[in-house]
């Protein structure tokens, strides 16, 4: 089960940026960099329902490699 909420802070983070951006110069490279993660990056929300293990989450995050792209 998704919580609810964790939907709405998505919206929430991507409109965020979008006000962000608009402090700099729209071809400034602060602005540039606030755009392309607006634009480029994810925004998850990672669950992990065993609250009696209170390293199982991280043990799965550790384990996951990163791939240059």
């Amino acid at each position: 089960m998704l919580c609810y909420m964790s939907f709405i802070i998505q919206d929430e983070a991507f409109e965020l940026w979008s006000e962000w951006s608009k402090i700099y110069e729209p071809s400034s490279e602060s602005a540039n960099v606030i755009d392309s993660i607006r634009d480029e990056w994810y925004l998850i929300n990672i669950v992990h329902n065993d609250f009696q293990d209170q390293d199982g989450l991280f043990r799965v995050l550790e384990s996951v490699k990163t791939i240059a792209v």
